[in-house]
C-alpha cells in the first residue's frame, strides 16, 4: 500500500497571501489609470478639451485629469511659429527649375510668368485657441486650409497688380507690403496674427533676366559716364577760381608797387650788404635815369626798361 502525505493548508497564510496580490493588482490598476487620465499642456500652447470628440473647453499649460474613453485634450501652439514655401532649386531660373513644387508660382500683369519663395511669421492668439480650433481643426488641418491657400492667393493676387520689374527690382518692398497686408487681413478674421512677411529669391523667364541685366549695365555705365563729366566740371571750376585768385593778386601787387616803392626798395637794395657790385643807367646830366625819370613825371618802368 503506498505511503500518502497529508498537506497541511494554514487558512490564515492563504488569506494574508490573497491580500497581498489584490493590493498589488489595485496598485498596478491605479497606475494605469493615472496613466491613461493624465494630460499636460505644454508651455507655449493651448489645451482643447475634447468629449466624444467635440471641443468644449479650453485650459492653460499644466497638468489636467481626463475621464478616459469620453474625454481627451489636444493642443495647439501659440507661440509664434514660420511657415515656409520655397523650392529646393532656389538658385535656379524657372527653366531649369522643374522640380520647384512648394515655391509660389505667379502671373504679372504683363503676362509673365515668375516664382518665388516666402516665408510668414505668425501666430495665434491664445484666447482664440477654441475657436480656431472648432473653425479650422487641428495644426496640420490648419495650415492645410488657411495658411497655404490664403498664402498662396494672396500672393498671386499682388503680383498680378505689378509688372515684372517692379517685383523683381525697384519696388519690391511695395510689393512684399502689399501681400503682408492682405495676409494680415485674413489671417486676423481666424484669429491669428502675423508678424513679418519675407519674399525672397525671384526667379525670372531667362530673356526677362538678361534684359534685366543688360539694362543695369547700361545704367551703371551711364552713372560711371556722369561722374566722369562732373569730375572735370570741378576741376574746370577749380582752375577757374585759381586762375581769378592769381589774377586779383597780380593786379593787387601791381597796383601797390608805385615808382616811389620800387626807387625805396632799389635804394635799400644798394645799402644792404649783399651787394656787392651794382650797375646804375646814368643819364645825358650824369643824373641816374629812373631819378631823371621820376623828376620828369616819367615811369620807372620805362626808365629801367631803357
Amino acid at each position: 500500500m503506498a505511503n500518502t502525505k497529508e498537506v497541511e493548508i494554514d487558512a490564515p497564510s492563504l488569506a494574508k497571501m490573497g491580500g497581498t496580490t489584490a493590493l498589488i493588482a489595485v496598485g498596478v490598476l491605479a497606475v494605469i489609470l493615472l496613466t491613461v487620465s493624465l494630460r499636460v499642456v505644454p508651455e507655449g500652447n493651448a489645451g482643447i478639451v475634447l468629449e466624444g470628440g467635440e471641443a468644449v473647453n479650453q485650459v492653460e499649460p499644466g497638468w489636467h485629469f481626463v475621464i478616459p474613453v469620453y474625454q481627451d485634450i489636444t493642443t495647439l501652439s501659440v507661440r509664434t511659429e514660420t511657415y515656409t514655401m520655397s523650392s529646393s532649386q532656389a538658385s535656379q531660373t524657372i527653366e531649369q527649375d522643374a522640380r520647384a513644387e512648394d515655391a509660389i508660382s505667379v502671373k504679372t500683369n504683363e503676362g509673365l510668368n515668375s516664382q518665388m519663395d516666402i516665408s510668414v511669421r505668425y501666430r495665434m492668439r491664445n484666447e482664440e485657441a477654441l475657436n480656431v480650433y472648432e473653425r479650422l481643426g487641428d495644426t496640420e488641418a490648419i495650415v492645410r486650409k488657411l495658411i497655404r491657400p490664403t498664402v498662396r492667393e494672396e500672393v498671386r493676387t499682388a503680383a498680378s497688380n505689378y509688372d515684372i520689374n517692379a517685383i523683381y527690382a525697384e519696388n519690391r518692398s511695395d510689393f512684399r507690403n502689399s501681400v503682408e497686408t492682405d495676409i494680415k487681413d485674413d489671417f486676423d478674421e481666424f484669429g491669428f496674427e502675423v508678424e513679418k512677411v519675407q519674399v525672397r529669391n525671384i526667379r525670372l523667364p531667362d530673356q526677362v533676366e538678361e534684359a534685366i541685366e543688360s539694362k543695369e549695365a547700361v545704367q551703371q555705365e551711364i552713372g560711371q559716364k556722369q561722374n566722369e563729366i562732373e569730375r572735370e566740371r570741378l576741376e574746370k571750376e577749380r582752375k577757374i577760381i585759381e586762375a581769378e585768385g592769381e589774377a586779383e593778386q597780380n593786379d593787387i601787387l601791381d597796383r601797390s608797387l608805385t615808382d616811389k616803392v620800387l626807387v625805396d626798395r632799389y635804394i635799400k637794395a644798394l645799402r644792404s650788404g649783399d651787394v656787392r657790385v651794382a650797375y646804375i643807367p646814368i643819364g645825358e646830366s650824369g643824373t641816374p635815369t629812373f631819378v631823371e625819370e621820376l623828376g620828369s613825371g616819367g615811369n620807372l618802368t620805362d626808365a629801367t626798361a631803357r
